[in-house]
């Protein structure tokens, strides 16, 4: 994305912060001219009016990880489990997942085929930016 409308480190200096909040202060006092962060991070900020320049394609989100010597079948019920969660449907779910991260309290999907070239591109253009 970056690329495709001329933006590299020829001619701008890409910084990374700990905390996307924190890129949104850096541009509300002027530290910053422009950062990305996640849509969700910028609707809480939402009254500040920042002026979006473009969104992204969606990236990889949240993901769970097992050790390989979990056995199938505990990874399938973990999987289910996270899967027949609605929190947005469901009174009970909702109450179970009120202390989540905003990331992934609003529910689960399985992952697209294309989810492991999907985190490779979005770590090729980590490594090519963060440095």
């Amino acid at each position: 994305m970056l690329d495709d409308e001329g933006l590299n480190e020829g001619n701008v200096e890409f910084i990374v912060f700990q905390s996307l909040e924190r890129i949104l202060n850096e541009i509300l006092t002027g530290s910053i001219k422009a950062g990305g962060v996640r849509e969700m991070t910028l609707k809480t900020f939402r009254n500040f009016n920042f002026n979006i320049l473009k969104i992204s394609e969606p990236l990889p989100g949240f993901a769970f990880m097992a050790s390989p010597h979990i056995s199938q079948d505990v990874r399938k019920k973990f999987i289910n489990a996270l899967l027949k969660l609605k929190p947005l449907k469901n009174k009970t779910d909702m109450s179970t997942v009120k202390m989540w991260d905003e990331t992934i309290k609003y529910g689960f999907s399985s992952p697209p085929k294309d989810y492991m070239q999907e985190v490779n591109k979005y770590y090729i253009l980590y490594s090519k930016y963060a440095q």
